[in-house]
């Protein structure tokens, strides 16, 4: 079970207590990769005229059940196929949007990002695309440059690219691909940039989490040949 942590001052919308959560929550290593994926999740929200704020929290928040063990994954998100019970660690996603509703947070856009980080955007979400990029192209990981310069002038394409190689990866090996994934491979958004976006602004540990919600993405509904 999960010990009690210490409630941050500003649930809502302070984000610096929400990083110290985090930190508690994962290893250090882990830590620093949680950094560089709110940073890269942020850059890339501000390449493409998106929420930089919301794109920087989901990067903070997105791993704090990661380091859970497999029991603890269980029991905050019950399988729903076959594959979870199995790969219980493909469960962390929604495992920390229950622990994020538990302890007060309530921003949905950024729930949802989080919970989808590991299987794919189902929903068009464009925080969702920002974060499930970035953590599987921040620079730690030393692969998948191509995705993260992609993603800073084309997030559309770069999303497209990082989910259909992740199937195409397991399904020419023989290895069952989550049905989550095959639901966002088969409805990859489009993300419209707003031109009129103002600068890019560094949105660290000061970035609100409480932001008017973003708008919902039309989606590309074709599938592969």
């Amino acid at each position: 079970m999960i010990a009690a942590l210490p409630q941050p001052r500003h649930p809502l919308a302070d984000l610096v207590g929400w990083e110290d959560r985090v930190r508690l929550m994962v290893r250090p290593k882990r830590y620093q990769h949680v950094l560089r994926v709110a940073e890269l999740a942020c850059q890339i929200a501000c390449a493409n005229g998106l929420d930089e704020s919301r794109a920087y929290a989901a990067g903070i928040l997105h791993d704090i059940a990661r380091d859970l063990p497999d029991a603890e994954l269980l029991r905050l998100a019950p399988p729903e196929h076959p594959i979870d019970a199995a790969h219980p660690l493909a469960l962390h996603g929604r495992a920390a949007r229950t622990l994020l509703e538990r302890w007060g947070y309530r921003d949905p856009v950024v729930l949802e990002a989080v919970e989808d980080h590991t299987t794919g955007p189902r929903g068009g979400n464009p925080v969702s695309a920002c974060v499930y990029v970035a953590d599987v192209s921040e620079p730690g990981r030393g692969v998948n440059e191509d995705i993260r310069e992609l993603a800073l002038h084309d997030l559309d394409a770069a999303l497209h690219r990082a989910i259909a190689s992740k199937v195409t990866y397991l399904q020419g090996r023989g290895i069952q691909v989550h049905p989550r994934t095959l639901q966002a491979y088969y409805a990859l958004p489009l993300v419209r940039v707003d031109h009129g976006h103002s600068a890019c602004g560094h949105a660290g540990s000061d970035a609100s989490v409480a932001a008017s919600p973003a708008p919902r993405l039309s989606l590309r509904r074709s599938r592969p040949a």
